[in-house]
């Protein structure tokens, strides 16, 4: 029998599953995982993309218990704004599979793409307890946290989550050890949090990727938190399909200051124009539905 394995290459990998697929008297125990292997490398290619949902429910119809298809096919969902059908896949590949993290996480994700955070906050806790180092579930339980006010708690799982190496979870763009992303979410939650020493060890952070260069689009908002340019220049220097982070990003710093009447208004902002699967939408959203602080 070929074999059928996971390739860099997704064009040879696409090519070897085909192969086995074709071949006479492949069990469909095998035959399932070669569709599964062909649409995650489809689910790479571009142009391949598309033909990556029929190889998943070629999958799932000769391995109906087949977790892994379930939970990619739902990814694919998620991916379409179908969050409805992704919570139900990915609810399917828990049934099969109880222990598996990376669906409670996505699962998490979508409910809360449908504002369904209580249930949201429940599946992300679940897949901390089934593995505490989860680094993409410790972001989004982050995420959440801070709309909730509890910005000790946030801090506590940007730190975790920033001291991890990128496991077998989803994609997040919040895990790229190259971005400036995540240490401005780890600054929003010490500045919010209200202790001095949290937010210099932020601060000295953000600091260090300056200095260090490189980095990403994220940059300039780095240096809008440091005081080393304000609003207007920010707003020039951010490209526009950032749009939706930069105000989140510009409330948070408001919010901890002088103008928190301005803030709530950019939250609000936020909260209407931000794509439903944005973290910062569904941290916007908690933190409007709080009672507001007394002055």
């Amino acid at each position: 029998m070929r074999l059928c394995t996971e390739e860099k290459d997704h064009a040879k990998a696409i090519a070897d599953c085909t192969a086995l697929i074709r071949e006479r008297g492949v069990d469909d125990w095998h035959l399932a995982r070669a569709y599964l292997r062909r649409a995650v490398a489809r689910m790479e290619d571009p142009f391949e993309r598309r033909l990556a949902g029929p190889d998943l429910e070629m999958a799932i119809s000769l391995d109906p218990r087949f977790h892994s298809a379930h939970y990619l096919r739902a990814r694919l969902r998620d991916e379409e704004g179908d969050f409805a059908g992704a919570v139900a896949g990915y609810g399917e590949a828990i049934r099969l599979n109880p222990k598996h993290v990376a669906s409670y996480n996505a699962r998490g994700r979508a409910l809360s793409s449908l504002e369904r955070y209580g249930e949201a906050i429940a599946d992300l806790e679940a897949a901390i307890r089934l593995n505490p180092r989860a680094r993409a579930a410790r972001y989004n339980r982050g995420f959440m946290a801070v709309g909730e006010g509890r910005f000790h708690e946030a801090l506590e799982h940007f730190r975790v989550a920033a001291r991890e190496a990128s496991g077998p979870e989803d994609f997040e763009r919040a895990a790229h050890a190259n971005s400036d992303y995540p240490q401005l979410w780890i600054f929003v939650a010490a500045m919010r949090a209200g202790s001095a020493a949290q937010l210099d060890e932020a601060r000295a952070a953000l600091a260090r990727r300056l200095e260090r260069g490189g980095g990403d689009s994220y940059r300039p908002v780095s240096a809008y938190y440091l005081g080393r340019i304000d609003e207007a220049a920010l707003r020039a220097a951010m490209a526009q399909s950032l749009a939706c982070d930069l105000d989140y990003f510009v409330a948070q710093r408001l919010l901890a200051g002088a103008d928190a009447a301005r803030g709530r208004e950019l939250l609000r902002r936020v909260a209407e124009s931000c794509p439903a699967n944005q973290p910062e939408r569904w941290a916007a959203r908690l933190e409007l539905r709080r009672p507001r602080a007394k002055p």
